[in-house]
């Protein structure tokens, strides 16, 4: 940890609401990062604020238009490191200076290459006092989204219900409805906070889903997902509700070379936008695929499967995160379909494992959520 203060007790505590405060900006801010800012003297808080939508005030100005005057001694405390350039926004470190802070605590650096360190040093030229990194690994966590897409991928979200002994369908396909009604809730809330909805050319012939977001209230709808459908042979159906539905919300289909140009006609004559993979196989090229949903500003993108595409993800090392609904049933058989397919890990010492792992009760489910990292191995989807 850098800092030229100690860290107290006070100073977590005060990192922590920020991080809470930061949360609320969850499916408005994106592209940009969520981000949190208090303004506390010792144990008293003075005022508090956070993102609370793209293109709007950032956390520290929120923060500080809500008082008349800092008292002397005050410290701010922000979970990313502010900005020192023009944006939408002017440089909230030029703010900060103006305001006569003479201590600021931050949670991350920026990985922006705007900013990346700059915007600490400014504050410390002007002789504030910057302690950095305090409860790093949750702030780190808040922008992991943000950091992806500086690197030039999207933060990807594998998402799916699954029995007890591990399986998302009978033998047979069938899989409505292995979750119950809550889990499904928590479902589409996902959806209404993401930029886009991924599926496999499977699940959209088994399910004909919609892929729109339908939560209990509309204010649980931060945003209209697009709907990408990874399908190497374009063999979605010109009648499948993605389809017919296409010039209302977004749907991309991302195929191959083995496609039939007239149906790639017919789908963009139906509103319907088309990639096509530049990889020469047969298969979509995941890395492809996602720096072109990076480069479309698709921050968050959800995957709801099924297994061969969670598995090519997976195998790909670009999950980021999981959210996994476990009903209280069992399915069984050999061919029964399970969650990760591809071709996973050689030995239970190299597997994934799921870090900052929450777990939920819903009803008679169990809900978990986690972080993983992991080594990448393949390339392509069907």
């Amino acid at each position: 940890m850098t800092s030229t203060t100690e860290i107290t007790s006070v100073d977590r505590k005060w990192m922590q609401r920020a991080i809470e405060l930061a949360r609320r900006g969850i499916g408005s801010v994106e592209p940009n990062p969520m981000v949190g800012c208090v303004i506390a003297k010792d144990s008293n808080l003075i005022a508090e604020g956070w993102h609370r939508f793209f293109g709007g005030p950032h956390a520290e100005v929120d923060a500080i238009s809500r008082m008349d005057a800092i008292p002397d001694g005050a410290t701010l405390y922000v979970t990313l490191e502010p900005c020192c350039h023009h944006g939408k926004t002017p440089p909230c470190t030029d703010l900060i200076v103006r305001s006569k802070f003479k201590r600021v605590v931050i949670g991350a650096r920026d990985p922006s290459t705007k900013v990346n360190g700059r915007g600490i040093e400014i504050l410390k030229s002007k002789g504030i006092v910057v302690s950095v990194d305090v409860l790093a690994e949750q702030c780190q966590q808040l922008i992991a989204p943000f950091s992806e897409l500086q690197s030039g991928k999207p933060y990807v979200i594998g998402k799916w219900a699954m029995s007890m002994d591990g399986k998302i369908a009978t033998s047979v396909g069938r899989s409505k409805w292995i979750s119950n009604f809550r889990s499904r809730e928590f479902g589409h809330q996902l959806r209404g906070r993401v930029d886009a909805v991924m599926v496999g050319i499977g699940t959209v012939l088994a399910d004909d889903p919609q892929l729109t977001a339908r939560p209990k209230t509309l204010a649980e709808i931060k945003r209209i997902a697009a709907r990408i459908v990874v399908d190497s042979k374009c063999q979605i159906p010109l009648t499948s509700q993605l389809v017919k539905s296409a010039r209302s919300a977004p749907t991309l289909v991302a195929t191959t070379n083995r496609a039939n140009p007239k149906k790639v006609a017919e789908l963009m004559d139906l509103g319907c936008i088309v990639w096509m993979s530049p990889s020469g196989d047969d298969k979509v090229c995941i890395p492809s695929l996602l720096a072109e949903l990076a480069a479309r500003r698709f921050t968050n993108v959800l995957v709801e499967g099924g297994g061969t595409l969670l598995g090519s993800l997976f195998d790909a090392g670009a999950l980021n995160e999981v959210h996994v609904f476990i009903a209280p049933i069992l399915i069984g058989g050999k061919s029964s379909p399970t969650p990760l397919l591809g071709l996973g890990v050689d030995d239970i010492t190299t597997a994934s494992r799921l870090i900052g792992l929450e777990i939920e009760q819903l009803e008679q489910d169990v809900y978990l959520r986690g972080v993983l990292k992991t080594a990448g191995k393949t390339v392509s989807a069907r």
